[in-house]
């Protein structure tokens, strides 16, 4: 039965993202649309049953069977169901905002996905396989939202782009599970997309309506990923509107930003924005250790702390795993991986197409996901988790770069 209801509503999704306009506007080929789209699926069940079958305990199954419990819930009490989601189980205590232990909204964040698993259980009645077919259906428009935007900056690169939004190893993995990350990487990519697309030819209701819900389900998420994409976004959407150099407005929106935080720091020691990343790294370090631990640097509520911590932590979120440093398979190809990008990098150096529209969005995008990687190298002390966090954000930065690079002259000259 699940088998058939499986294989009944890929058609269904198969159907549906040929006729859908958004997807059809990508101007990518039926074709390419439906071959992307069930590598991703395929890719969903490969996550599905190797995390069954090598690492039991994992949070997509347990958020599966957590959705399975709520559905019993939504059946019996579907008033329950709905209502409860807004009670604390700390009792009239919510706990902090950022905090990521003994509070209301920390929770929240696992509490909303379950709800919509239990939803889904209607349809799915309870299969995980078919599930995580749902969630990588929403997925797969965050790809598409990407596309549409590197492919208007980078007219002509249709291939180097569809390898940086669909094709990415660790990213296509970690994007294609039933968990958050599925989520987030697609609430990133449509806000990203309205964004771009209003500041380049106006806001209108719906593009608004998209950036409060992206920004909105992203804060209930993972709020910090909101915290942090706000400093790029100011300097992009000021770069736009004011058509100053795009180095120096974002040199000038981060320097300002620093003087606030450093004046923040002097006057309001309480208020300090670095507590909230020195609680999530703390959160972490009560963890079990694993067996990918990281050497981190404990860190202060102090910008010396940061500063000091600065090159562990870019070693942690940019390099590691180190080649063979794990017995685990996983790891080590996230090792190859990597050591690909580093070489893409370094042959852009010596082969950049510098004839290349400079567009603000780009600074904003590689700042972004440099920032967001900093942040997961600050806090997550173990090689496996930082493969996971960072995975989401690659295509921010792989994309720039693999457009950048003049393929043309490289092949010449070798």
């Amino acid at each position: 039965m699940f088998y058939l209801l499986f294989f009944f509503y890929l058609g269904l999704g198969c159907f549906f993202i040929v006729k859908n306009s958004f997807i059809k506007n990508s101007q990518l080929a039926a074709s390419n649309i439906l071959a992307l789209f069930l590598l991703k699926i395929a890719a969903g069940v490969f996550f599905g049953y190797t995390l069954l079958h090598v690492y039991p305990g994992n949070d997509a199954w347990a958020l599966n069977a957590y959705g399975n419990q709520e559905y019993q819930l939504l059946t019996a009490h579907p008033g329950t169901f709905f209502t409860d989601i807004f009670k604390s189980n700390y009792g009239e205590h919510y706990g902090s905002l950022f905090s990521s232990t003994n509070s209301y909204w920390n929770d929240l964040k696992l509490n909303i996905l379950i709800k919509v698993v239990a939803i889904l259980n209607i349809f799915s009645r309870g299969n995980y396989y078919i599930n995580s077919l749902f969630f990588n259906f929403f997925c797969f428009f965050g790809h598409i939202a990407l596309y549409r935007i590197f492919i208007k900056i980078y007219p002509g690169k249709k291939w180097l782009i569809i390898a940086g939004c669909f094709l990415l190893p660790s990213t296509l993995f970690f994007s294609s599970g039933m968990d958050k990350d599925c989520i987030i990487f697609g609430l990133i990519g449509m806000l990203c997309y309205c964004l771009y697309f209003s500041l380049e030819n106006g806001f209108n209701l719906k593009k608004n309506i998209g950036i409060f819900l992206s920004i909105f389900f992203l804060f209930l998420l993972r709020n910090y990923i909101v915290v942090i994409m706000i400093l790029p976004a100011v300097a992009w959407i000021i770069n736009k509107k004011y058509h100053q150099k795009i180095a120096r407005t974002f040199i000038v929106t981060f320097v300002f930003s620093i003087l606030v935080l450093v004046l923040i720091q002097l006057t309001i020691p309480a208020f300090s924005p670095l507590k909230i990343v020195v609680n999530k790294q703390r959160d972490f370090f009560t963890l079990p250790i694993a067996n990918t631990q990281l050497d981190t640097d404990t860190l202060l509520p102090q910008l010396q702390s940061f500063l000091s911590a600065s090159p562990k932590a870019f070693n942690n979120a940019f390099i590691q795993p180190y080649p063979f440093q794990y017995s685990s398979s996983f790891l080590n190809i996230a090792s190859f991986e990597i050591i690909c990008y580093f070489f893409l990098f370094f042959a852009m150096l010596f082969y950049k197409n510098k004839s290349l529209q400079k567009d603000p969005f780009i600074s904003f995008s590689i700042v972004f996901a440099i920032l967001m990687l900093l942040f997961i190298g600050f806090i997550v002390p173990n090689a496996g988790s930082i493969v996971r966090y960072r995975s989401i954000y690659l295509p921010l930065l792989i994309i720039p770069l693999l457009c950048s690079i003049k393929f043309n002259d490289w092949s010449k000259k070798d």
